[in-house]
């Protein structure tokens, strides 16, 4: 899960993550890299001797009083991030959409892992499907693919096949 909340924050700032990440905007990543090695040299003797024993108190606030704080710091985060209050609502918004998953047992993940995979995954669905002149069986003669869509299916039959079989235990 966290690294799809990575990636999320690699698609805000305009970065696209995937496997060449590295490659192409090495400009942007290698600061990061150098920054967070940095960071990481002074916060850890920092937060281990100094501030270690406060960090031990924020386990006893109470979640009703810690979860609002968190959502008021993130709003108020997504507006001063580009000080537009469409990002404030649309913060709203998916927290809220995020709120109703989680109280009806639906995951969070997938629809966070949609929104970060989405655009490239149509792009290159699009780019495969204007080589093979709108032909669909690109996708089932090249072996790569055929291989993950043969893996989706199983996964997808174990997974229904699984909850049926807890269904009819219960």
């Amino acid at each position: 899960m966290k690294v799809s909340h990575f990636g999320l924050e690699f698609r805000i700032n305009g970065l696209q993550p995937g496997v060449r990440l590295l490659e192409n905007q090495v400009d942007m990543i290698a600061p990061m890299f150098a920054s967070l090695f940095i960071s990481a040299l002074i916060l850890i003797p920092l937060t281990l001797f100094i501030l270690g024993p406060y960090f031990i108190k924020i386990v006893s606030i109470k979640r009703s009083i810690l979860y609002p704080c968190i959502a008021v710091v993130a709003i108020v985060g997504s507006y001063v991030a580009t000080y537009s209050m469409f990002q404030m609502s649309m913060a709203i918004v998916f927290g809220l959409i995020a709120f109703l998953m989680r109280a009806n047992n639906y995951p969070t993940v997938p629809l966070l892992l949609g929104y970060v995979l989405g655009p490239g995954l149509e792009q290159y669905f699009r780019r495969s499907m204007s080589l093979n002149d709108g032909d669909p069986s690109i996708f089932f003669t090249n072996l790569d693919s055929l291989f993950f869509i043969i893996l989706t299916c199983i996964f997808t039959y174990f997974l229904v096949f699984k909850k049926e079989k807890i269904k009819h235990q219960v």
